[in-house]
C-alpha cells in the first residue's frame, strides 16, 4: 500500500529574517529562502521551483551564490547542528556539507559570501559566537577564524525575547583587490578587515570628527567603499578606510527635512542604485576625476592619497522610482542580474519589485518626465504578492471557493486565491487577530481579537464588520461544514451560535483549562474539542436547545493541541505534548503511535482515508 505524500505546489511567503532576501541565479531567475525550502523563481514565467533543505532542516538562515553563478551555498539549522550546504546549480546536486563544530548553543549563521575567485567561502555567525569563518572551498578546510563582535552587543541581550541578530549586524562584503578585505556594517560601526601576515587586522571606518550610523555599504570597482547612512547621505572611503567625500541627500528628497536613510546600495557598471523609503534612486557616474580605477599602471599608494579619486559632483540622478503610494514602506534590499540591466528590490511589506534599467536609460534619452507617477509605473513591476511580515497566527480554507484566509502578528487579515496565485484582499487592524474561520460560501468570516469576536462580510474590495460578540481573547473559532453554525472558545467554555440569527444555541462546559482545538463532524451533528487540561470531549449538537457530552478522555499532565473526528462520528484522532498520535473510541484509547516529536496540528482528508500531521 502506497503512503500519501505531500509536494509543494506554491509557497506564499519569504523568510524576512534572512540578510540576503533574493539573489539572481541567472539573468531571468532569482532564488530566495522560505522556511526550510529555497525557491527558484522564474521572473518571466512567474513560476516557482523548489529546492528542499536536508531531511532534518528546521530553517534556512543564510543564502549566497558564487560569482560565476555555478554554486549556491545556504546555511541550515537542525536539532543537533548548524551546517553550510554547497549546491551545484548546473548538476543540481549537493557537493559539500560543511558542519560548523563546537558552536555555542542557539548560534545561527547570518551571512555567507563567496570570494570573487570562488576559492573561499566566508561564514558570519550570530550571537553568542560572532565570528567570521573562512573555508577553502575545494577541500572544505577551515583556514581562518576572525572575531567580529558588534560594539553594541552584550550577552545579557539574549535574555530579551525580542532579540534579533539582524539588529546588530546588517551586511558583510568581500573585496579581493587590491588585497583581501572583509567589510562589515552593523549597529554603530563600519569595519574593514585586511589580510596581513597570515591573519586579519581590522580598522573601524568613520567620517572624521563625526560618528555616523551606517545601514549599508558596497565596494565600487574594488577601490572605493560606499556607506549609506541614517542621515540619508553616502560617505565614501578608499580601501584603506581614508575618508574621501560625501554624497549628500542621496535619495534626492526635495524637502531636506524629510531625508530618508539609505537602506541598500548596489554598484553598477556606470553608476550605482540605492534605496530609501518607498523609492529606488539610480545614479549615473560621469568620470572619476581623471584617475582610471582599472588602470593597473597606477600604484595603490598614489590612488589612496589622491582626494580626486571620488567627487560627489561627478554624479547625476538618472532616475528616481517611487514604488507605491505608501511612503512608510522601506525598500531595504537591492540586487542586480549578471548583465546589470535588471534590478530586484525587496520591501518592508515582504514584497519583491522588478526594475528595468534599460527602460530607465532609454527614458532619459527620450526626455521623459521623471516626476510623472504614470511614467514611474513604466519602469518597474510587482514581482511577488504582498506577503505577511510576521508569524501567521491562523489559517482556514474555504470549502466552495479557491480561497485561503490568514491572519498574522503583523496585524493584517488576508484573503488569498490558491488557483490564480494572487491576493484578493488585505485588511489592516490596530491590534492582532488571534484566530479566524471562513464561511464555506466564502462570503463571511469570523475573527477573534483581544476585545471581541467579529463577524465580517467579505466584499469585493473590503472586509467589513457586521456583528460583534462579547468574547474576549478568543483563540479558537470554527464554522460548521454546512455554515449554519459557528463555535467560538470563550475562556474554558465553547459557545455555539447560529450563523443566520446570531442566537447563542448552547454553551459547552467541562474543560478546566485553555481549549486548544474545536472541530465539527462531517455532518455537523457532533463536535470534538481538546485542551490544555488533557481532556478530549465529544459533544452532540442535535437540536438548538440540546447539548450532550457523548464521550470523554482525560490524560493529566498532557497538553492536547488538536483533535479531529472521523467520518463515522465515533473515532477521534488526537495529538499532544506526550509525543503520541491516539485513536479514541467510546472514551477509550484503541490505538496509539509514538511520533518521537510533538505534533501540534492534524487534519483528516475529505475522503477520510488520509491523516496529515504537522508541528
Amino acid at each position: 500500500m502506497s503512503i500519501a505524500a505531500v509536494a509543494h505546489e506554491y509557497i506564499y511567503g519569504i523568510n524576512f529574517n534572512i540578510n540576503s532576501k533574493a539573489i539572481f541565479s541567472t539573468n531571468d531567475e532569482i532564488v530566495f529562502a522560505t522556511g526550510n525550502c529555497i525557491i527558484r523563481y522564474d521572473v518571466n514565467k512567474k513560476k516557482q521551483y523548489f529546492m528542499m533543505g536536508s531531511k532534518d532542516c528546521n530553517e534556512i538562515t543564510a543564502l549566497s551564490i558564487s560569482v560565476n553563478k555555478r554554486f549556491m551555498a545556504f546555511a541550515e539549522i537542525t536539532d543537533t547542528e548548524v551546517q553550510v550546504v554547497v549546491f551545484d546549480l548546473r548538476l543540481m546536486v549537493n557537493v559539500k556539507n560543511i558542519i560548523l563544530e563546537k558552536l555555542p548553543k542557539h548560534t545561527r549563521v547570518m551571512i555567507i559570501k563567496f570570494s570573487e575567485d570562488d576559492k573561499y567561502l566566508f561564514v558570519q555567525t550570530g550571537a553568542p559566537d560572532w565570528k567570521i569563518y573562512q573555508y577553502k572551498l575545494d577541500k572544505s578546510v577551515l583556514t581562518m577564524v576572525v572575531d567580529n563582535i558588534p560594539p553594541s552587543y552584550h550577552p545579557s541581550l539574549l535574555d530579551d525575547p525580542k532579540y534579533n541578530d539582524n539588529d546588530y549586524l546588517y551586511e558583510m562584503n568581500i573585496n579581493k583587490d587590491p588585497k583581501f578585505l572583509i567589510s562589515v556594517v552593523g549597529k554603530g560601526y563600519l569595519r574593514v578587515y585586511s589580510f596581513k601576515k597570515g591573519s586579519y587586522d581590522y580598522i573601524d571606518v568613520s567620517k572624521p570628527n563625526n560618528q555616523t550610523e551606517y545601514y549599508c555599504h558596497c565596494w565600487f570597482n574594488n577601490f572605493i567603499l560606499m556607506a549609506g547612512s541614517k542621515d540619508g547621505n553616502i560617505d565614501v572611503f578608499d580601501f584603506s578606510g581614508n575618508y574621501l567625500d560625501t554624497l549628500e541627500n542621496a535619495n534626492n528628497v526635495p524637502n531636506k527635512s524629510d531625508l530618508s536613510p539609505v537602506y541598500s546600495i548596489c554598484p553598477l557598471k556606470e553608476g550605482f542604485a540605492l534605496t530609501g523609503k518607498n523609492a529606488v534612486t539610480i545614479y549615473k557616474v560621469n568620470s572619476f576625476g581623471g584617475i582610471d580605477l582599472k588602470n593597473q599602471n597606477q600604484t595603490l599608494n598614489e590612488s589612496s592619497n589622491n582626494k580626486s579619486l571620488f567627487s560627489s559632483n561627478q554624479y547625476k540622478v538618472l532616475k528616481k522610482l517611487k514604488l507605491t503610494n505608501d511612503d512608510t514602506i522601506i525598500v531595504n534590499n537591492l540586487v542586480k542580474n549578471g548583465t546589470e540591466d535588471e534590478l530586484v528590490c525587496y520591501t518592508s511589506n515582504n514584497q519583491f519589485y522588478f526594475v528595468d534599467l534599460y527602460k530607465c536609460e532609454e527614458s532619459v534619452l527620450n526626455d521623459m518626465d521623471d516626476n510623472s507617477n504614470d511614467d514611474n509605473q513604466y519602469f518597474f513591476s510587482q514581482l511577488s504578492l504582498s506577503y505577511h511580515t510576521s508569524g501567521i497566527s491562523a489559517l482556514d480554507v474555504c470549502a466552495r471557493k479557491s480561497l485561503i484566509a490568514t491572519c498574522s502578528k503583523d496585524h493584517t487579515l488576508r484573503i488569498w486565491n490558491y488557483i490564480d496565485h494572487n491576493i484578493e484582499l488585505i485588511k489592516y487592524y490596530q491590534e492582532e487577530a488571534f484566530c479566524l474561520s471562513i464561511h464555506p460560501s466564502g462570503l463571511y468570516i469570523i475573527v477573534g481579537f483581544n476585545d471581541k469576536l467579529r463577524f465580517m462580510n467579505i466584499l469585493v474590495d473590503d472586509i467589513r464588520t457586521f456583528k460583534e460578540f462579547n468574547i474576549r481573547n478568543c483563540r479558537e473559532c470554527k464554522f460548521s461544514n454546512g455554515g449554519q453554525y459557528f463555535a467560538a472558545v470563550c475562556g474554558n467554555d465553547i459557545h455555539v451560535y447560529s450563523t443566520w440569527t446570531f442566537e447563542l444555541i448552547s454553551v459547552m462546559t467541562g474543560h478546566n483549562g485553555k481549549v486548544n482545538s474545536v472541530k465539527w463532524s462531517k455532518d455537523d451533528t457532533k463536535m470534538v474539542s481538546c485542551g490544555k487540561d488533557g481532556a478530549v470531549y465529544l459533544w452532540s449538537v442535535l437540536e438548538y436547545a440540546s447539548k450532550k457530552r457523548e464521550g470523554e478522555h482525560v490524560l493529566k499532565n498532557c497538553d492536547y493541541t488538536c483533535a479531529v473526528l472521523a467520518h463515522n462520528n465515533t473515532s477521534i484522532y488526537v495529538v499532544g505534548s506526550d509525543k503520541t498520535l491516539k485513536e479514541i473510541e467510546d472514551s477509550q484509547v484503541t490505538r496509539e503511535m509514538n511520533t518521537r516529536e510533538v505534533f501540534t496540528q492534524i487534519i483528516l482528508s475529505n475522503s477520510g482515508k488520509m491523516l496529515f500531521a504537522g508541528k
